[in-house]
């Protein structure tokens, strides 16, 4: 979902609550009852992004963070918040081989 025209970061905030809300609501298929929840990656902009390619990557790292978080959580990047998950995913993990490595680091640089 793309905004527009905030006034300030926790206006995305508050959206990405009220949309979390909304879709946790149940809902019938049949005689069946279910519940969803979702984990939301928010990303603020555009105005240090050039493409939407860019805006789509760091929101699905947001939304990452989000789900590494707990369920049904949301997360607003800021510029900070954003460059230390990709500093946080950039360190080699245990067992992790040189080569999958380089390609985690070339994947969120």
């Amino acid at each position: 979902m793309v905004v527009e025209d905030l006034q300030q970061p926790s206006d995305a905030d508050a959206i990405a609550a009220q949309l979390q809300h909304s879709l946790a609501e149940p809902y019938q298929l049949g005689q069946h009852q279910f519940c969803a929840t979702a984990s939301i990656g928010v990303v603020l902009g555009p105005s240090i992004y050039s493409r939407a390619e860019d805006i789509l990557r760091d929101a699905d790292t947001a939304m990452y963070e989000a789900k590494r978080a707990g369920r049904a959580r949301h997360i607003v990047f800021t510029d900070a918040k954003l460059s230390n998950a990709i500093e946080n995913r950039c360190v080699p993990q245990a067992g992790e081989t040189p080569a999958v490595r380089k390609q985690r680091q070339v994947a969120f640089s």
